[in-house]
């Protein structure tokens, strides 16, 4: 495709006419070829491949650039290049209809599509591709089924973020991170474990929004974040077994990012941290969000089964936003599920977002597993959750995330309370 590419990007500086490369990403097959195997991935590849070969002509070329992506190149546009493309991008989508049928299996799927052109966007193969690439995970990102044209503003974004990661990476080293914890209560009103949640401190602006996370979660940065994360949690465990802890605490939970989860020394890293800081492994859990566990399906599984032999639990975040499929959660050893704050808001005024949170409290009951209410904000939605079947819960109604030393403070006078009583 680079020598199709360079010849056609030549003839078209010299004879003053556009081309186009169209980048497409097959969306979700990841999960597919992980639960249904390679050989199953491999034959939809080889299908979607027959089906995009068929728009080839002496215009257009077609190519495999690697995995689940694809390229087209259209040579030669002597029109305007928006109704040309356009209808390149139909046909692709108009491809994928009809469902992949592979071992009597059905699977529907879609795409995500960007495109640059030449030599308005760049004359240099590389870059074009790159471009398109670009413009594709716009579209990825936006859920965009259209098709989305490579702007420089993309670039300067990228460039943006790249610098913001060298920034954090300086603010890892200066220690400008810290936990926050969030208490999460029973239903007799005590704290029975919190959340372990990163916050950042700018030498100049402060407190940070979130935002550095999914930022760092797209870099490899997430990786020395997140073991500061679990070492930081563990810390602070050891701390809270050294004043002892309440006979009705449970755990402090420890968020994982997707890129921690894949690490093939990660079971090894977490059990070291526990060992370093000696601290009772039933103490810390391990929070991974659906979407996570169900693309590293069987990866997931293993990894969990073996910590939960080590006695630290997992515990699966934002359920019901995703897949929440008996199908995989009955084989996940996980220990608790979460009930998605966007649930949770205005459940007493909402029938439907009642009905999933009864579903998922009966799930969890039918698989042994306890549940837990994130976000509640009022006495309302406490009390409509109860009468579900709720009985842990966590959100402002109770207690905003706080430091450390805040959140021994609030454990403390707690156990104080319980005392006098």
């Amino acid at each position: 495709m680079n020598a199709l590419l360079f010849d056609a990007v030549t003839c078209a500086v010299k004879e003053k006419h556009c081309g186009c490369v169209i980048f497409i990403d097959l969306n979700r097959f990841k999960p597919i070829n992980d639960t249904m195997g390679h050989s199953v991935g491999d034959e939809i590849l080889v299908i979607l491949a027959n089906r995009l070969n068929s728009l080839s002509n002496s215009q257009v070329d077609v190519a495999r650039f690697g995995g689940d992506e694809f390229i087209i190149l259209i040579k030669k546009i002597t029109q305007e290049y928006q109704i040309v493309v356009k209808n390149m991008i139909n046909a692709i989508n108009q491809l994928l209809t009809d469902p992949f049928i592979v071992n009597n299996n059905s699977f529907k799927l879609n795409c995500s599509i960007g495109y640059s052109l030449f030599p308005q966007h760049s004359s240099t193969v590389n870059s074009l591709i790159k471009f398109a690439d670009i413009a594709m995970y716009e579209a990825k990102n936006a859920k965009a089924l259209h098709g989305v044209q490579y702007t420089q503003s993309m670039s300067d974004k990228i460039n943006k973020r790249l610098a913001y990661v060298d920034e954090m990476k300086q603010g890892l080293a200066r220690d400008d991170f810290r936990l926050y914890y969030q208490a999460q209560y029973n239903r007799n009103n005590e704290i029975c474990g919190a959340e372990a949640l990163l916050r950042r401190f700018h030498p100049v602006h402060g407190l940070e929004s979130p935002v550095y996370i999914p930022i760092a979660e797209e870099s490899n940065l997430i990786l020395a974040i997140g073991q500061w994360v679990l070492e930081q949690a563990c810390r602070d465990i050891h701390q809270l077994e050294q004043q002892g802890l309440p006979s009705n605490f449970t755990k402090i939970a420890v968020n994982v990012s997707a890129k921690q989860l894949i690490q093939h020394d990660f079971q090894e890293k977490v059990l070291q941290t526990v060992k370093q800081y000696k601290i009772s492994p039933e103490h810390l859990s391990l929070e991974l969000t659906e979407s996570l566990l169900v693309e590293n399906i069987a990866h997931s599984i293993e990894l969990i089964g073996h910590l939960k032999a080590e006695k630290i639990d997992c515990a699966i975040d934002d359920f019901g936003t995703g897949y929440s499929s008996l199908a995989y959660l009955k084989r996940i050893p996980a220990s608790l599920l979460k009930i998605d704050r966007s649930f949770v808001t205005n459940i007493d005024k909402s029938k439907s977002s009642a009905a999933i949170a009864n579903m998922i409290i009966s799930l969890a009951k039918t698989l042994n597993m306890k549940v837990l209410a994130e976000g509640v904000e009022t006495q309302e939605e406490l009390y409509c959750l109860q009468s579900l079947g709720c009985h842990d819960f966590q959100g402002f109604y109770f207690s905003k995330p706080m430091p450390f030393d805040d959140f021994s403070a609030l454990l403390a006078a707690s156990q104080n309370r319980k005392k006098s009583q």
